[in-house]
């Protein structure tokens, strides 16, 4: 019983649980430090960004046996990755680009940069663009902080732990609770999708850190270009020749990161590094994806669950 614990199925949801613990007590910190001013609100969220994801992540790691930290792939990444970071960039934004079309047919408020402009609103009392320096100290805030933060615990620690049974299975967890972190069921497609996306990068470049920066890239693209798009959408009324568009360019971007990122696979291939390679069992008795489940897991998808059927309020 206690070896089945140890499992990295079960215990890997674990800083999950913990960041969605600290993110419900995180509400009346922000709201005690908005009284401060913007500067101490901004702080302030910076802080609680580190708490929340890269402090679970730490103890998670302390707890490890000796030299855990060496198989994180926290690395940086050489320059011909860069061409691979910025088309999964791309591929994240036409993407939201296309969903937001989709939920606008259906009738749905979808808008990926949302979150960004209403904090940013409130933070700068609608001034956003008052001063480069505070375009500057917002973007840092607001996106690339959250963005390595949470790579750090996702991409880092949990695509690493649930590598074990498998590349397709490890994208598949972490994504799903990539998206159960954010608590919010009509996004939950775009945070799933931006899930694998990045856990794709983290495995094509070996490095973690080349998520945290395609995810801040995304971020910054979300805070400061999609309001301009989808401003242009919707003054185009969208047509049908803008579905064709966008669909053309999504479908162009998968196509051009993928070729990248099997030509990355190639190289590690023939200098033997392929990762991830599923931990293989001589008597296994369940396919790698259920492996996966765990009661820690399930305990996630329940809280998703009953935020989204507003029985418990969202974080």
């Amino acid at each position: 019983m206690l070896e089945k614990l140890k499992k990295a199925s079960f215990t890997a949801p674990l800083p999950v649980l913990a960041a969605a613990l600290l993110i419900a007590l995180s509400g009346r910190v922000l709201e005690t430090a908005a009284k401060g001013g913007t500067e101490d609100l901004l702080l302030t969220y910076v802080v609680l960004e580190l708490i929340i994801f890269v402090l679970p992540g730490v103890l998670y790691a302390k707890c490890k046996q000796k030299g855990y930290t060496a198989g994180l792939h926290l690395i940086s990444f050489g320059f011909s990755q860069l061409p691979f970071i910025l088309l999964m960039t791309l591929v994240m934004a036409t993407g939201s680009i296309l969903l937001g079309l989709c939920y606008s047919h259906f009738d749905l408020q979808f808008d990926s940069s949302a979150a960004f402009w209403r904090d940013a609103l409130i933070l700068s009392d609608g001034e956003i663009f008052g001063n480069e320096k505070e375009v500057l100290y917002l973007s840092l805030t607001l996106a690339v902080v959250p963005a390595f933060a949470e790579e750090f615990l996702f991409r880092g620690i949990l695509l690493t732990e649930y590598s074990r049974y498998g590349a397709f299975p490890a994208l598949l967890v972490t994504s799903l609770l990539f998206t159960v972190i954010h608590f919010d069921p009509l996004l939950a497609p775009v945070y799933f999708l931006s899930g694998m996306a990045l856990g794709y990068t983290a495995l094509a470049t070996r490095s973690a850190f080349a998520a945290a920066v395609t995810h801040a890239l995304f971020n910054l693209y979300s805070f400061f270009v999609a309001p301009l798009v989808s401003n242009f959408i919707s003054l185009e009324g969208g047509t049908v020749a803008i579905y064709y568009v966008v669909i053309v360019l999504f479908l162009i971007s998968m196509m051009l990161a993928f070729g990248e990122g099997e030509r990355l696979f190639a190289g590690y291939s023939i200098s033997g590094l392929s990762f991830p390679r599923r931990i293989k069992k001589r008597f296994a008795a369940l396919p790698p994806a259920l492996e996966t489940l765990s009661p820690t897991l399930l305990l996630c998808i329940l809280l998703f669950v009953l935020v989204a059927l507003k029985v418990l309020p969202a974080p």
